[in-house]
Order: structure tokens, then sequence, then C-alpha cells
């Protein structure tokens, strides 16, 4: 028989762990609001080792600009294989000097893995760098455990924003001649008015950017694709640049000039590696920055090329609008334009918006980050750069959903652009 003394000790069992079952289960059913249910742990779980090797000891990780924007500030690091990769610091920062609580991180996960994983991936493209970044970024989230009591971050940091297209500053096209990169080149088709026959011996091409111009773009361009690898600087091509890119891989035949992003974050770096005024060398690659701050209207803070103050645009160097401009030679120049990576909140202070303003666009939009990261490859006058992951995305946001179709086409007939 059993004694009364050793029921009520079984009794009292039963209630304990009656009790300690209820309590994991509204433990499980709070936690789970706040985790993504559609993420998965992907194949390469476990393959990415962390990034230990900081050449650059960054003292801003994110920064608070207004009551509800922050600013990240990417360093570039070493990962395993050699490689540059971007990361930023963001979870204990945001918790240790700006007071978020559990809670906030939480949505933070969650805005992140929503941006930066898989299920962003630009399916166009093969690139297998491409792919490696999209499971780095999203290894690394999940390696995020945020105590719910403690608001500890264990695992958070750093939040990884990929590397450039592999073996990009190796290619052979930057031991290649600007002839031997560019061997023809005939307007293509869709710049064409609708014409019966294309091959017609009759038809009269339109005036295009001429091939001096495009040798000195490409010739600079070659030059700056090693210059940025050294130096560790982001960057990817932009706007008109991006447009001849996506439609057959070169510059829009009525266009002057190029177009690239860079990381605000690099205003500094960039400025500190300008060329001086006074040191600038024809037929040597020139990077000139702007005197002061972007200008969005005349007349701005200007500089020309002899150093001297100027109230409007007079030659390559008394410029206001981009941050900085490369060049070999006067009057053929690609101009760089800052971005800036950016996280909003609500007026509760919840993380509703991560992505990037670009500086001179009016209005301030948030992209979003997945057209932006992992950078994918495209290719420009021959050469493989890198690109934004959705450069459509990004272009029908810019423009409009009819970005691929030319503002103005040859009239055959007459030799002459007209716009449609």
């Amino acid at each position: 028989m059993i004694s009364n003394g050793t029921k009520n000790r079984l009794t009292y069992r039963y209630i304990y762990l009656l009790i300690f079952g209820c309590l994991s289960l509204i433990f499980v059913v709070y936690y789970l609001q706040f985790v993504k249910p559609v993420l998965s742990v992907p194949k390469n779980f476990g393959k990415f080792r962390r990034v230990t090797t900081r050449k650059q000891n960054s003292s801003k990780n994110v920064e608070l600009l207004q009551s509800n924007t922050y600013r990240l500030y990417p360093e570039p690091e070493i990962d395993e294989n050699g490689e540059i990769v971007w990361q930023v610091d963001l979870f204990k920062p945001l918790r240790k000097k700006h007071g978020w609580n559990a809670t906030q991180l939480k949505w933070l996960l969650d805005l992140l893995i929503k941006n930066l994983t898989d299920s962003n991936r630009n399916t166009n493209t093969s690139d297998p760098q491409t792919e490696f970044n999209s499971s780095r970024m999203e290894e690394q989230l999940l390696r995020c455990k945020i105590d719910l009591v403690s608001s500890s971050t264990d695992g958070c940091d750093p939040i990884s924003l990929g590397s450039f297209p592999e073996k990009l500053s190796s290619q052979l096209a930057l031991k290649q001649t600007f002839k031997e990169n560019n061997p023809v080149y005939n307007l293509s088709r869709m710049y064409w008015q609708p014409m019966s026959n294309l091959n017609s011996t009759e038809l009269l091409e339109c005036s295009k950017t001429s091939e001096g111009r495009r040798n000195l773009l490409h010739d600079a361009l070659q030059r700056w694709i090693l210059f940025a690898s050294k130096h560790r600087i982001w960057w990817s091509l932009a706007f008109g640049s991006l447009i001849g890119s996506m439609r057959d891989g070169n510059i829009v035949p009525y266009d002057s000039d190029m177009d690239l992003f860079i990381l605000g974050s690099d205003e500094q770096k960039i400025r500190q590696l300008a060329t001086a005024r006074k040191n600038i060398t024809v037929g040597q690659l020139n990077l000139v920055t702007r005197p002061g701050s972007y200008c969005p209207v005349n007349p701005g803070e200007r500089m020309d090329c002899q150093g001297a103050k100027v109230q409007s645009m007079r030659d390559t160097c008394s410029f206001c609008g981009p941050l900085a401009r490369l060049f070999m030679d006067y009057g053929n120049y690609i101009d760089l334009f800052p971005i800036n990576i950016e996280l909003h909140t609500n007026s509760e202070g919840f993380p509703v918006n991560f992505g990037y303003t670009i500086e001179e666009e009016e209005g301030k939009t948030v992209h979003e980050m997945s057209s932006l990261l992992p950078l994918s490859r495209c290719h420009m006058m021959g050469l493989e750069v890198p690109c934004p992951n959705h450069p459509g995305m990004l272009l029908e946001r810019l423009y409009n959903k009819n970005w691929r179709i030319p503002y103005y086409k040859c009239n055959g007939t007459n030799g002459q652009w007209e716009s449609v």
C-alpha cells in the first residue's frame, strides 16, 4: 500500500509538472510571434566561419540622424577566402547606445531576414558569388539569438552585406585594350525605329558616343576597378549606365558619361584618396571631389580644375552634384553618387523599413535593400562590373516600368534621333 505521505508527494509532483508545462506553452506562444515562420535553415548552414580580420576599426557603426532614422556605416573585412566583405555591427549598438529592448530587436531581426535572405535572391542570375553572399547573409542572421529577459544579442553581430562578384579585379578584360574588349559597336535593334529591313545598306545610322570618348571611359573604368579593390571601396553601376548595361552591355549611345554608386560612409576615405587639382594629369586616372556638400540647386560650393572658386559649371572639376568624378581627360568622366544605408522606425520606436537612400534623389525615397544587395555581376564595354541585385526593381522606381525602352530611337531614313 502507498502511504498518505507518498500520495501527497506524487500529487505535488504532478501539480508542479502541470504548472511547468503551462508556463512552457505560454513562453512558446509568446516567442513564436516574433519568429518568421517561413524561414528554414539553409543548406549551407555552418559552412561559413566568422570574419574576424578587421582592417579598419570603426568608431561609428550606426548613428541616429533623426528621431526615426538611423544611418549604418559598413566596414570592409577580409573573409576566409581572402574576399572583401562589408559588415556592420547593428544589434549591440542599438541595445547599448540607443536603449533598444528585446521586442524592438526581434522586430529588427525579422526586418533584416525579410530584406537580406534567400527569399529575395535574384533568380535571374547564375553568378555563384551572388548565391554565396545570399547564403552568408542568411546564416549570420540565423545565428542571432535574442534573450527576451536580458535583451542580450548573442551571435547577432556583425551583419554581412556581401562582397563583390568573385574575381572582379583579376578578370582578363582588365589587361586588354578597348579595341580587344569592344571589337565592334553597332546600334542595337532596340535603338532603331521600326524598319522593314534592319540589314539594309540604305539605313542611315544616327550619331553615337564617339569611339574616342568610349575609349577614355573604358580605360577609366578599368583603372577604377583596380583602384576600388585596392582601397576597399564599395561601388556599383548606377542610373543611365545601369540602364545601358541591362539593355546591351554598353553605354546609352547618346550618353556622354557614366554613373556609379558608392557608399556615403566612404566619403572621408574618397576625399583622402582624391587627386589635388594642381596634380591633375591627362592620361592618368584622376579622382576629384566636390569642395563642399551636395548642392541640389545652383550655385552651390564649386571649384574649377585650377582650384579657383566658381559659381557655375565651368569645367570638368566645377561640379557639386556627385561626390566625386573620375577622368583621364577633361570632359570624359565617371560620376560617383553616394547612397546611404538607413534603418527607419515608426512613432513607437519599432523598425519598419531597412533600405537605402540616394543622395541626389529628391524626396529621399527609401529603396528596398533587396534591390541592391547582394551585388550581382553585369557588363559594361566588355568589362565585368558589380550591379544591384535586382536592377529592374531599382530602375523602375527611379524612372518607370518602361525603362528598357529608349527615350530616343534612330530614324534610319534621315539618320536623326527622335523621341518616342
